[in-house]
């Protein structure tokens, strides 16, 4: 599967990822851009909110809605994406939809400069639950529209309206048969997990 590089529209993610779920029901799974094995990113503490901007290298998202930010464990707000590791099925084949979750989220942030402002401090996951953006584009509203991440608790009315949308669609994963992000974690409890709000 190739990564995406340089998307920035949520109609380029799109269309991009739709030609990616054609081409895996009919081929092999070409190698992906591996996530990053150094976790060992030292996030500021709950008493030190401040403003996080960089850029994001592919190698250090971690999943559809996680990634390490100028030192910092990230997750965007109000969104739960498909882990890394998650399948989905289609036309009778299981796709890395998980994998193609991460890809998305490296199209919309390669070579650009993310700016997250946290909302609050997870300290179980020791990450910042940040609304992320780039310029004024935000990324949990772009993962929510290619259908790549759900709702997570407390969503805003826009995301929710969103997310219908994308359902309705058939956008990304709601095209699919899957497991809800927490669903799958419950059932998958040994699965090394991204930093995100519970």
């Amino acid at each position: 599967m190739t990564a995406l590089t340089g998307c920035q529209t949520i109609n380029d993610v799109s269309s991009q990822m739709g030609d990616l779920f054609s081409s895996l029901t009919s081929e092999d799974q070409p190698a992906t851009i591996p996530a990053s094995t150094d976790r060992k990113a030292t996030p500021v503490t709950s008493a030190e909110p401040r403003m996080l901007s960089g850029t994001v290298r592919p190698e250090f998202v971690h999943s559809g809605d996680s990634f390490t930010l100028d030192g910092s464990e990230v997750s965007l707000f109000g969104i739960d994406a498909l882990e890394a590791l998650q399948t989905c099925e289609k036309e009778n084949q299981n796709l890395p939809c998980g994998e193609m979750a991460r890809n998305a989220l490296i199209g919309f942030t390669a070579g650009q400069t993310v700016t997250c402002i946290p909302v609050y401090f997870s300290s179980a996951e020791k990450a910042w639950i940040s609304q992320c953006t780039i310029s004024d584009f935000n990324l949990s509203s772009a993962m929510i529209q290619t259908g790549f991440a759900t709702i997570s608790k407390d969503p805003s009315l826009i995301l929710s309206d969103q997310q219908a949308l994308a359902r309705q669609q058939k956008r990304g994963m709601w095209g699919t048969r899957f497991e809800m992000p927490a669903s799958w974690r419950s059932m998958h409890p040994t699965a090394i997990f991204s930093p995100r709000q519970n």
